[in-house]
């Protein structure tokens, strides 16, 4: 039988922190949305996983693992079965030592807080776990918001993100995928959960402010519509994608100009539309085991 459970912290760095994202120092002058890590556990049988986002930069590996060993340790559940993704936004925090890392978290004492509440939302996931089925869905949202970022020119090179003053487009290199997918834990006496994916660069908001980016707004915007529901959001692969459309000319790029906290909560809106849209029309599918491990190569 499937069981699904769910947590979610707050997870805000202090004022001053480094905000990561560029090649340049940022420190964090205010806030203005809240950065949140969530946690899934999904089991089958006796075996557990936990599935666990949060809405920082990044977090470097030997922090990687120390936080998987304290979280096997306070759930029992093995290394191999614990996933942490960063959600990749600009304006938040990377978990990496400063000496590798010029705009790394500084303050050693919020750092051994935030191990803590990666523990702690851990086993509150276990915990909440219920008895569950779980559909699918996978949808095209109604308007392309991710573009492959590499375009050719025609000069013959391939520029990315182009000096459209400097560089005359002549096509992109790839188009990206604009599909939304959607994982829904149905539980018995117990909010269903909702674990999203969309594939675009979280680097819209930008700035000195600290910001969730239109991850944070496409689970707000579910968990309005959708009431009683629960969500946890996950990027695809994004390295090579984000919110700008260089064909178009440079004051229409974004939604209202260059209101890019506006553009952030429009993208928000259109995942949430296709997982709203999507929600009563997923396809039951059967879990009779196999809960995969995670193996991570370095190359």
């Amino acid at each position: 039988m499937l069981k699904a459970g769910f947590a979610r912290l707050d997870v805000p760095p202090p004022l001053g922190s480094d905000l990561s994202g560029y090649f340049y120092r940022r420190l964090a002058k205010g806030v203005r949305d809240p950065l949140y890590l969530n946690a899934v556990a999904i089991g089958v049988g006796e075996e557990k996983l936990i599935l666990m986002a949060i809405d920082y930069i990044g977090i470097k590996m030997d922090h990687h693992i120390k936080i998987r060993k304290l979280i096997a340790e306070r759930t029992g559940v093995a290394e191999d079965h614990i996933l942490i993704a960063a959600l990749h936004q600009h304006t938040s925090p990377c978990i990496a030592d400063p000496e590798g890392r010029a705009t790394a978290l500084r303050d050693q004492t919020f750092i051994d807080v935030l191990y803590r509440k990666f523990a702690d939302a851990a086993v509150m996931a276990v915990d909440d776990m219920k008895d569950a089925t779980m559909r699918t869905a996978a949808r095209e949202v109604a308007e392309p918001i991710a573009f492959v970022r590499r375009y050719f020119a025609a000069d013959g090179s391939v520029q990315t993100n182009p000096d459209t003053d400097k560089y005359t487009l002549t096509g992109r290199c790839a188009e990206a995928d604009n599909t939304m997918r959607l994982i829904r834990f149905c539980r018995e006496g117990a909010n269903d959960i909702a674990l999203i994916n969309f594939s675009t660069h979280p680097d819209v908001v930008s700035g000195e402010y600290i910001s969730a980016d239109w991850p944070g707004f496409t689970r707000r915007y579910v968990e309005e519509a959708i009431p009683g529901v629960s969500t946890i959001f996950f990027t695809g692969c994004q390295g090579d994608s984000n919110h700008i459309d260089f064909f178009k000319p440079k004051g229409h790029r974004l939604l209202d100009g260059n209101n890019r906290y506006g553009h952030a909560q429009y993208m928000g809106r259109v995942v949430a539309d296709a997982v709203v849209s999507s929600w009563n029309t997923t396809r039951e599918e059967s879990v009779d085991g196999g809960i995969f491990a995670e193996h991570t190569v370095l190359y």
